[in-house]
């Protein structure tokens, strides 16, 4: 499946590490073709070329090793036991399916470089939310459904303040799983929150939390809402769901007070002063 991997495999063990997926591996190489070297440039980096992939040939067995080993001592994290209870509610798994692993595409001197975070659709026909930082500068962004393949996002629409850290995505097609959103003002402290997202380079994983208090920023209609949660590298564009199952904000950061680690989301609220209709 293009889109990610099952939380569970054939025996009903733990599988949301995201690893290589090759049938998107090939997918990016063919609809991403145009970032291959022309022929000069390709001429003057031969023997840097072969260097590396030689470098490269030796190391990869003693990555592969080091990964078995690291896997086999490595706990699972806590927050994927969490993620797997919660999936058994369908009400969850219904908002999971429509967040989303975002996965950028860079050309670099050695080839490809990729960067992943997450977003949510929010329209059947294919509009995500997500990060500017996320797909700022990239030369191709695409969006992941956990069971609806991947898709190459269209030209991502900033909004004019750069201190409102989101973002808007379009894809092409239709029926898309998706959520419901709201403009609402930022949730306060004590409210119950769910946050579904890809930390750590584990994929859709969902777990419960709450607002812990609300941090006002300058050049911000609305504070941001601190956020007690496993919140992680790949969480950025998580959606903020409240009780009800509304999107109300957006992760993009974390931040540590007093020794604990909380999100940052910003309301969805700060987008009605650019899109009223939105």
């Amino acid at each position: 499946m293009v889109g990610g991997r099952k939380y569970r495999d054939e025996e009903g063990e733990l599988n949301h590490r995201s690893l290589p997926d090759p049938d998107e591996a090939e997918w990016l190489n063919r609809e991403y073709g145009d970032l291959e070297m022309g022929e000069e440039e390709a001429k003057g980096s031969f023997s840097l070329f072969h260097i590396v992939v030689m470098v490269l040939l030796f190391a990869f067995p003693v990555f592969m090793l080091m990964g078995v080993l690291q896997a086999l001592v490595q706990p699972t994290p806590e927050f994927l036991e969490e993620s797997q209870a919660l999936q058994e509610d369908p009400w969850v798994r219904d908002l999971q399916s429509a967040v989303v692993r975002v996965s950028t595409v860079q050309s670099g001197v050695f080839g490809l470089a990729r960067g992943q975070g997450t977003g949510f659709n929010v329209s059947p026909d294919g509009t995500i939310i997500t990060n500017r930082h996320v797909v700022e500068g990239a030369g191709a962004v695409f969006v992941a459904f956990e069971d609806y393949g991947t898709h190459r996002a269209s030209e991502p629409e900033y909004f004019p303040d750069e201190n409102v850290d989101v973002v808007l995505l379009d894809i092409e097609g239709e029926n898309f799983p998706s959520v419901e959103a709201e403009l609402r003002p930022s949730l306060p402290a004590g409210e119950k929150v769910l946050v579904v997202g890809n930390p750590l380079g584990y994929r859709w994983v969902a777990t419960e939390g709450e607002v812990a208090d609300q941090m006002s920023v300058e050049g911000l209609s609305e504070p941001l809402m601190q956020i007690r949660a496993p919140i992680y590298r790949g969480s950025s564009g998580s959606p903020v769901f409240d009780r009800d199952g509304i999107a109300v904000g957006v992760v993009f950061a974390v931040v540590e007070r007093g020794g604990e680690r909380y999100g940052l989301a910003i309301s969805l609220k700060e987008l009605e002063r650019f899109d009223p209709s939105f």
